[in-house]
């Protein structure tokens, strides 16, 4: 059994239990929202969130007079996060192709791990350091000024919910640092250097991956991608490797905004992960406590740690992104069952950055992949 970090990708679909956690989340907008904005990398520009694919490589957007944004560029850095105890071969693998890749491309790679995870993988994490990869101890100072989900790090900690623990600190890193997080499955593939991403819009949303968690999700979702194909009356893909099977799902599963949590592209102090980590569930509300502890205390914890990606994961996002544009005055209420709609408020830009990696030729799946908490 995995004990470290689970790598997990499921889908936002919920039972009962989980729905009723999420359901008594309140909902509102920060008071504090501003507080980690940095001062903009560029005066604010005024742009529609389209993309223009310069020589230089990096990815811009296009200018259009009337419209002013706070903005910050991405910096080069990568995130990875693992927690608990040993951490698969595969896993090392891959943090070791991404910080060769980043050494000559001007990256910064960083593994960030808890104490427990320094002791129980000390040699294949000095591998990786002299392999030019930091490794740095994950200080929860980076949650204090956001209560709520600090208490709710260390229930899951005490509990060994290790991938509800990764989802909390990758947001907080993502909100100091920027830059952009991976999870431990991935392999750069061709998709590295990412190009540089210039004046991303601070009240915008991060650029979120297609939710893909293993090589039987991809297959289930085939099907309904080549449906959908013929539903369009579009020419019929010749898909003749695993590679372009998983880049035709992927960018399916892109078209229809489902994403996981597993890769993010964010500059720092973005809005959207402040609020994010403001929503997360009050463990300090008697009612909440009450809840979450009846789920650590089933199947060993095991329904706690299912229900991460209902509480912390790619269900949340979900939730919190709708919220997030109605709080922010983003048009009008959004209609959850509506892609077109969740388009037109936060534009382009997000899925444009995702596109541009995944076509380069990211892999989303390798064999760390199967070892998923599902």
């Amino acid at each position: 059994m995995q004990i470290g970090t689970p790598i997990y990708r499921p889908s936002t679909t919920i039972g009962n239990k989980v729905e009723n956690c999420r359901r008594n989340v309140v909902f509102k907008a920060p008071d504090n929202v501003k507080r980690h904005l940095p001062k903009p990398t560029k005066p604010e520009s005024k742009f529609r969130q389209s993309e223009t694919q310069h020589a230089s490589g990096r990815i811009a957007p296009t200018l259009e007079p009337g419209r002013t944004h706070r903005v910050a560029d991405v910096p080069n850095e990568m995130h990875f996060i693992w927690f608990g105890g040993g951490i698969a071969d595969h896993a090392c693998s891959n943090i070791l192709e991404w910080t060769e890749r980043g050494k000559k491309n001007g990256w910064s790679i960083t593994l960030w791990a808890d104490s427990n995870a320094k002791k129980s993988n000390e040699k294949k994490f000095t591998h990786l350091q002299s392999s030019g990869a930091s490794v740095r101890e994950f200080d929860e100072m980076l949650l204090q000024e956001f209560p709520k989900a600090r208490t709710l790090f260390r229930f899951a900690k005490e509990t060994r919910a290790f991938a509800m623990c990764s989802d909390l600190a990758r947001y907080a890193i993502l909100l100091n640092h920027g830059g952009v997080y991976s999870d431990v499955d991935i392999a750069p593939g061709n998709g590295f250097p990412i190009p540089r991403i210039d004046s991303y819009d601070l009240d915008s949303i991060p650029a979120f991956a297609p939710l893909i968690r293993n090589e039987a999700h991809l297959r289930n979702i085939l099907p309904e991608a080549r449906a959908d194909e013929v539903a369009r009356g579009a020419r019929p893909s010749e898909l003749t490797g695993h590679d372009e099977v998983t880049a035709f799902v992927a960018d399916y599963q892109l078209s229809r905004r489902q994403f996981g949590n597993h890769f993010i592209v964010t500059p720092p102090g973005l809005q959207f992960l402040n609020f994010l980590l403001e929503s997360m569930p009050d463990l300090d509300n008697p009612y909440q406590s009450e809840k979450f502890r009846a789920l650590a205390s089933c199947n060993d914890g095991g329904d706690l740690r299912k229900s991460a990606a209902c509480i912390t994961g790619p269900g949340k996002i979900s939730a919190v992104t709708r919220e997030f544009l109605k709080n922010t005055g983003k048009d009008n209420p959004l209609d959850p069952a509506t892609p077109e709609e969740l388009m037109k408020k936060i534009g382009t830009r997000p899925f444009a950055i995702i596109r541009t990696i995944e076509r380069k030729g990211i892999q989303w799946l390798t064999p760390e992949s199967e070892n998923q908490e599902q």
